[in-house]
Formats: C-alpha cells, sequence, structure tokens
C-alpha cells in the first residue's frame, strides 16, 4: 500500500514594483494574492477573454454564444453536404 500526503506549500518570490503595482490594481478587496493570480493566469476559455478591454457581462456572453450556436449548425450542415 502507497500513500502520498500532499501538502500546500508557500513559495517567496520577488517582484519588481511595477509588477506588484499591476497585480494590486487586479486584486479585489476580498482576494488574496494567490487568488488574484490563479484567477487572472486561469485559462477559462471564456469569450470575454478575446475581447481585451471589453468588460464582458455574463448575460452578453450568454447572448453572443446563442448566436453563435446557429453558425455551428450551419458548419455542420456544409461539412454534412460535402462529405
Amino acid at each position: 500500500m502507497c500513500t502520498h500526503t500532499y501538502f500546500m506549500g508557500t513559495k517567496t518570490i520577488s517582484i519588481k514594483d511595477e509588477a506588484y503595482t499591476a497585480l494590486l490594481h487586479e486584486k479585489t478587496d476580498k482576494e488574496s494574492f494567490t487568488d488574484t493570480i490563479l484567477r487572472i493566469t486561469k485559462r477559462s476559455g471564456k469569450i470575454a477573454d478575446c475581447f481585451g478591454a471589453w468588460k464582458m457581462t455574463d448575460e452578453e456572453e450568454a447572448a453572443i454564444k446563442f448566436e453563435l450556436q446557429g453558425w455551428h449548425l450551419v458548419q455542420e450542415r456544409i461539412s454534412n453536404e460535402v462529405s
């Protein structure tokens, strides 16, 4: 029998003041720096990630996805007809 125990460790890193300030601006009031780093480095695949500075709401994203569903059906139909 083999048992592995994982502990969450901590690391000390050095960053320039400019990077710290940028991270501080990204941080929300109730968020730790760890949570901030994980949030901004997470690859969520959200549509909003493609639009740069546009602060897209969840409702806007849902509306765009809804509109794009029709396009996916058209692509599938064309693909089936060509095959």
